[in-house]
C-alpha cells in the first residue's frame, strides 16, 4: 500500500511539510476542496500497462482530506470488458484508527458512464470523526475498446491557493472591466476589493449620455454640461404680449371700496405691473441614483 492518509483521526503518518499544504488549501472554496498539489512528486500522472493503471506519486486532498501516495505509485487492475466505461476512484474513509486505510484507489466500470454509482456521504459533519463516512472522488476516467484501456483521462485538477485563484479572477475580471470601463453598484463598495485595478467614484451628480458624434453637446466622451437648476434668459421666455393703454384712452373700470360700490368712472392706464420673482426652476428628468466608478488603471 503506497497511500498514507496524512490529517485523518487517528493518523499515524503525520508530515508537517503535507500538513502545511493542507493548511495551505483552508484558503480555497472548501465546497470545492478536492484536488492535487502541482509541483508535488510526479502530480498523480497515470500510466496503463497491459490492463493495470498505475497513478504516480503526489499529494491531493478529497473533501479536504489530505492524502499522499509515495514514490513508485499506486497502481490498480482493470476488469477488460470491451465497450465498457470507467473510472479510477480515490476513496476515502474518514475512521480508520488502526491501520492506514483512510485513502484507497478503486476501480469502477459500467457498460455506460452513468451507470457508476459513486459515494458520496457527507465527512465534514462532526460525526465523521467516530463514524466511518465514505466519498468517492473519480481520478481518472478511460475506455476498454478491443481488449485494451484506451482513452485514459485526468479528470482530478490542482489545487489553487486563494492567492493564485484570486489572480486568475483579476484576470477575468480584467477582461470584462478593462481600463475605461465603468461600474454601477446600489452598494458603495470601490471594485478594487472585488475585481483588482485602480477606480475612481465617476459620474457624481451626473446621468451618463451615449456619444453622439452628429450633435456636439455630445459629441466627445466625457464631456459634461447641463444644469440641475436654470433661470430663463430673456430669449428663452415664451413668445407673449402685453397690452397697454396711454394717457389719452379711457376704460371703465368697477371700483370695490370697503364692500360698497362707488360708482363707474373713465381712468387712465399708462403701463402694467410686473409679476415673477426671476427664481430657477428644476430641471432633472426623472431619476435614480447609484454608485459609479470609472477603472483608471
Amino acid at each position: 500500500m503506497s497511500i498514507k492518509p496524512v490529517t485523518y483521526q487517528g493518523v499515524t503518518n503525520f508530515k508537517a511539510n503535507l500538513y502545511a499544504l493542507e493548511v495551505k488549501s483552508r484558503f480555497i472554496d472548501q465546497s470545492a476542496a478536492d484536488g492535487y498539489y502541482k509541483g508535488y512528486g510526479n502530480e498523480l500522472d497515470a500510466i496503463v500497462s497491459s490492463n493495470i493503471i498505475t497513478v504516480g506519486s503526489g499529494a491531493f486532498l478529497i473533501q479536504g482530506r489530505l492524502n499522499e501516495i509515495e514514490t513508485g505509485g499506486e497502481s490498480v487492475t482493470v476488469p477488460i470488458q470491451n465497450g465498457y466505461f470507467g473510472y479510477i476512484v480515490a476513496r476515502i474513509e474518514t475512521y480508520h484508527p488502526d491501520d492506514d486505510n483512510n485513502c484507497t484507489l478503486i476501480v469502477k466500470t459500467g457498460a455506460q458512464i452513468k451507470d457508476i454509482v459513486l459515494v458520496k456521504e457527507d465527512t465534514y459533519q462532526k460525526s465523521a470523526e467516530s463514524q466511518n463516512k465514505v466519498y468517492e472522488l473519480p481520478i481518472y476516467s478511460f475506455s476498454i475498446t478491443n481488449g485494451a484501456i484506451t482513452n485514459l483521462r485526468k479528470l482530478i485538477q490542482p489545487i489553487e491557493p486563494a492567492a493564485q485563484a484570486l489572480a486568475k479572477v483579476a484576470e477575468v475580471f480584467a477582461l470584462i472591466y478593462p481600463v475605461g470601463s465603468i461600474y454601477m453598484s446600489v452598494n458603495n463598495t470601490n471594485p478594487e476589493s472585488l475585481f483588482g485595478g485602480s477606480w475612481e467614484v465617476w459620474g457624481a451628480g451626473r446621468v451618463p449620455v451615449g456619444v453622439n458624434t452628429d450633435d456636439k453637446d455630445f459629441s466627445e466622451v466625457e464631456k459634461i454640461g447641463g444644469e440641475k437648476e436654470h433661470v430663463l434668459s430673456t430669449e428663452e421666455m415664451p413668445s407673449h404680449s402685453h397690452t397697454l393703454y396711454s394717457e389719452s384712452d379711457n376704460i371703465s373700470v368697477k371700483n370695490d371700496f370697503a364692500g360698497g360700490v362707488v360708482g363707474y368712472g373713465s381712468y387712465p392706464v399708462s403701463s402694467t405691473s410686473k409679476s415673477g420673482n426671476g427664481g430657477a426652476h428644476n430641471n432633472l428628468q426623472p431619476y435614480i441614483t447609484c454608485y459609479m466608478w470609472k477603472r483608471t488603471a
